[in-house]
């Protein structure tokens, strides 16, 4: 039972046993926006439903314009100010005077063209590449300018045309103005399209410019006079030494294949965005510092899967062309020739000190080499190899890479 019925009943029941029953009026107000006829200033104003059919309530929906609207409320009312003779004459008639109404221009509005704007500029801009050779400063100036030129000529069109009346077609109405309003319309969607893209393609561009600012790539050369800094970098002892390594490499380099180093095939690959030089350096940073691809990334301005594919290439090149000729077993002669004084006095027979090292790594998916590669002394998974150095601390002798679980003494007499 509804409220409206039950307070029906209610006072009948009353009705004939003399009592006077006095209702309270339920306050409403208008759902239509900037309408502000209410119970309070409008008393003699009816107030209505909206219709339960979905049809009509789909109209009534569209017609007041409220996103707020409560269309399933019984409390949601629209005044009779809103329909032609001051109330609604059946269910399913819809309002037709709106506040909005009376700035709607009975007047013909005319059409917005696209030979209005000067589009062949913004199109070469948003099609055409860059000039290799125009610098990115000048390129980012054309495109504001281009921007703030067509943001500025679409709103002069488009409050033009809620001013100025094309009096030749005054006698057109109904299903041509229908047409000129959806022309323009879409006309003015599009625009405004091309104008997001142009921004988008601003911002783009200022973003590089402010890379190319304030993140310059990482140079070598910078530190080439100062032994520690290179040292620090790199692991070499000076710049002339890397700079001697890099000349012994730089030939074969010129022709290895990626991603994967192989020794049998050596072609060249696609242009690269480094210099062998720069890879050089990239890769001599990594085995030095353990710096990660991201940051190396960050660094030399390329992205993290070049730095991985520089990294897994350098590092099987330079194993095959420098093994054997940085690590190898000198003479006895050689050995006591170099070996310190204190050894020559209480060692005079040494000719290598071994030792076992061990390198974290990252823990294998498979369980069973998990349990190969975790070394209980570490207590995580790690390989382990077997260095041999000279009394004056040259490396001698380096062993293939072994599980973390294997012992010292089984690499030795591996």
């Amino acid at each position: 039972m509804t409220r409206f019925a039950f307070w029906d009943r209610f006072a009948g029941r009353f009705e004939s046993s003399g009592l006077v029953i006095v209702l309270i009026m339920v306050k409403y107000n208008c759902c239509v926006p900037n309408c502000s006829n209410s119970w309070r200033n409008s008393p003699g104003l009816k107030f209505h439903t909206i219709p339960k059919d979905k049809e009509v309530r789909k109209e009534y929906k569209r017609l007041i314009r409220n996103v707020n609207l409560k269309e399933d409320s019984t409390r949601t009312r629209i005044c009779g100010a809103h329909f032609p003779k001051g109330e609604r004459m059946s269910r399913n008639q819809l309002p037709t005077i709106f506040p909005w109404s009376s700035l709607k221009s009975p007047k013909k509005r005319r059409i917005i063209f696209k030979h209005d704007i000067d589009t062949n500029k913004r199109r070469k801009l948003i099609f055409d590449p860059p000039e290799e050779n125009k610098p990115p400063e000048v390129y980012l100036s054309e495109i504001r300018e281009v921007v703030n030129d067509l943001v500025n000529n679409v709103d002069k069109l488009l409050q033009d045309d809620l001013d100025v009346v094309d009096s030749s077609t005054t006698e057109l109405h109904g299903k041509e103005s229908d047409f000129e309003g959806s022309d323009q319309s879409a006309t003015q969607v599009k625009m405004t399209h091309e104008i997001e893209e142009l921004r988008k393609q601003v911002k783009c561009l200022e973003k590089e410019l402010r890379q190319l600012k304030t993140k310059p790539k990482f140079d070598i050369d910078e530190h080439k006079d100062s032994d520690d800094d290179v040292t620090f970098f790199t692991g070499f002892p000076s710049y002339d030494v890397m700079l001697f390594c890099f000349n012994l490499l730089k030939d074969k380099a010129a022709v290895m294949s990626r991603p994967n180093f192989d020794p049998n095939k050596r072609k060249p690959g696609t242009k690269k965005k480094l210099t062998l030089w720069e890879e050089f350096t990239l890769v001599s940073m990594r085995l030095r510092l353990g710096l990660l691809e991201k940051d190396l990334a960050e660094r030399f301005r390329v992205a993290v899967s070049t730095v991985s594919s520089i990294c897994r290439t350098w590092i099987r090149f330079m194993r095959t062309e420098l093994e054997s000729i940085c690590i190898h077993w000198p003479s006895k002669e050689q050995i006591f020739h170099y070996m310190p004084p204190i050894f020559k006095k209480l060692y005079p027979s040494l000719v290598s000190i071994i030792d076992c090292t061990e390198l974290q790594m990252e823990s294998p998916s498979s369980l069973d080499k998990k349990s190969l590669c975790y070394s209980s002394y570490k207590s995580r998974t790690t390989m382990k190899a077997l260095i041999g150095i000279t009394p004056n601390g040259v490396v001698s002798f380096t062993s293939e890479l072994y599980c973390g679980s294997i012992s010292d003494p089984d690499i030795v007499k591996r």
